[in-house]
């Protein structure tokens, strides 16, 4: 996933980094700089971007998938 990332210049930015830390912060009931900073302090955040690029990464090959039959 990482190299059609790369070539297809995928990638998270600071905007979706914030919307899936507001997300958790809703589903957790947590304010949202309270859920930023335990995600600092545990060093989730690269991971939460790794994650939203792979999502990013499956929608695109999912909207760019020619499907033939057998």
């Amino acid at each position: 996933l990482s190299a059609i990332a790369k070539a297809e210049n995928i990638e998270a930015t600071d905007t979706d980094v914030e919307v899936q830390i507001n997300e958790m912060a809703q589903m957790y009931k947590q304010d949202p700089a309270t859920m930023r900073a335990y995600l600092e302090d545990q060093g989730s955040l690269f991971m939460i971007k790794e994650n939203l690029i792979a999502d990013k990464v499956i929608k695109f090959l999912f909207e760019n998938a020619i499907i033939t039959e057998k």
